[in-house]
């Protein structure tokens, strides 16, 4: 519960990264075609910079926040 007005938070059942790719698996899969990803910072993770590029085999645009950790990590 949150401390200061007591309601219970909600959770999703599904982490946002997991959508995220299960999202883009679908669309593979009903083969509409795409070169590029172009997401929000809210996605941008070294995980899903990496499952875009190495799974799926396409490029992407994301913004990042810190650039450094990000590069390092992919």
């Amino acid at each position: 519960m949150a401390s200061k007005t007591s309601k219970q938070k909600r959770r999703a059942t599904v982490a946002k990264n997991e959508a995220y790719q299960q999202l883009l698996r679908q669309v593979v899969t009903n083969q509409i075609p795409f070169r590029y990803v172009l997401n929000d910072v809210w996605y941008a993770s070294a995980d899903n910079m990496r499952f875009v590029k190495h799974d799926l085999k396409r490029d992407f645009v994301m913004p990042l926040k810190i650039a450094e950790c990000v590069w390092k990590a992919f």
